[in-house]
């Protein structure tokens, strides 16, 4: 088990390993550049989960699916410069909010919004957390999905920040604004079970998704205002 984040601006990217390990590479080298102990309890939460924020500068790292810790890359030996507990903090409205996280579910990805102002925590079971990303506050927990076989599951957002895609355990794609949480689409697809992957195009008006097929969604167009998607 492991994850892997590519740097947006250089040619580093990020792994995580089930050994708590986390390592920064250099694609033209061979070896690790740099390597990070994430220093948690073993068991089926210990895998720890990584990305880099839009400007390549800052990495999140989600730790025992409780915490995240921010590095910057140029001092990332020195430690974090923040560490919150996203799940088990106050809400927009400063009041104290219990832990939004079932113990059962993992993480299984985190993901900078194209702003840099949110984070999304995808999760093995049921629920999608939305985050502020340097003050961990929440910002909206989406709990539409289905997902009894506990996959992995993904999401992602659009270029403008304004949306959030995320996979279902049902082969489902929802849709929802980021700022309010509204959901906008919900579209069963042709794969035939989880959507384990969804990305979307940084440049064009389309994305994709897998399982172990791929399909690839474009909006339908027309005269008259409408909310779907063909793939």
């Amino acid at each position: 088990d492991s994850s892997l984040s590519i740097c947006p601006t250089e040619e580093t990217f990020l792994t995580s390993s089930i050994d708590n390990t986390l390592r920064l590479w250099d694609v033209r080298i061979p070896t690790a550049q740099g390597l990070l102990n994430a220093q948690t309890a073993t068991g089926p939460n210990s895998r720890p989960v990584a990305n880099f924020d839009p400007e390549g500068v800052v990495f999140a790292v989600g730790i025992q699916s409780s915490l995240i810790k921010l590095y910057d890359i140029r001092h990332f030996d020195k430690g974090p410069f923040t560490t919150f507990r996203p799940l088990e903090t106050t809400d927009n409205n400063d009041k104290q909010t219990a832990n939004a996280n079932d113990s059962n579910e993992q993480w299984t990805h985190l993901k900078f919004s194209p702003d840099g102002k949110m984070i999304s925590i995808a999760t093995n079971g049921t629920s999608l957390h939305l985050i502020e990303a340097f003050q961990g506050l929440p910002i909206h927990k989406f709990t539409d999905f289905i997902n009894d076989r506990r996959e992995p599951l993904q999401c992602c957002f659009s270029p403008d920040s304004s949306y959030i895609l995320c996979g279902s355990g049902d082969n489902r794609i929802l849709i929802y604004k980021a700022e309010s949480g509204e959901k906008v689409i919900e579209k069963q697809t042709e794969h035939n079970g989880a959507i384990q992957c969804i990305q979307f195009n940084p440049a064009f008006l389309m994305f994709a998704t897998a399982h172990t097929n791929m399909l690839f969604w474009l909006p339908i167009i027309d005269s008259q205002p409408t909310d779907d998607l063909s793939s």
